[in-house]
């Protein structure tokens, strides 16, 4: 069986791609999670969030420094994206 990912030297999904770029460009809210936000072209995505759109990196060590003002919190996905859907429920 193989997961659902793409692998280092694939190419990715040309549509998934697009819609992807799409979405990001209209977001409120932006969740990163798991990444070291340096493996391009993924890491470019980020640059295309809204200037008022929330980022938010969810990932044990903080991504690439300077691309833009991120909320880092400091967990793995496991136990930082539960938190996190507790927070928004409370909200």
């Amino acid at each position: 069986m193989r997961p659902g990912v793409v692998w280092f030297g694939e190419m990715l999904d040309d549509t998934v791609w697009q819609q992807a770029q799409e979405r990001i460009a209209t977001c409120d809210l932006l969740l990163v999670v798991g990444t070291s936000g340096v493996v391009q072209p993924a890491a470019g995505l980020v640059g295309l969030a809204p200037r008022d759109a929330v980022v938010v990196e969810v990932n044990p060590q903080p991504g690439a420094p300077g691309v833009r003002h991120m909320h880092h919190v400091p967990l793995s996905a496991a136990v930082g994206l539960p938190l996190l859907v507790e927070q928004l429920l409370r909200a």
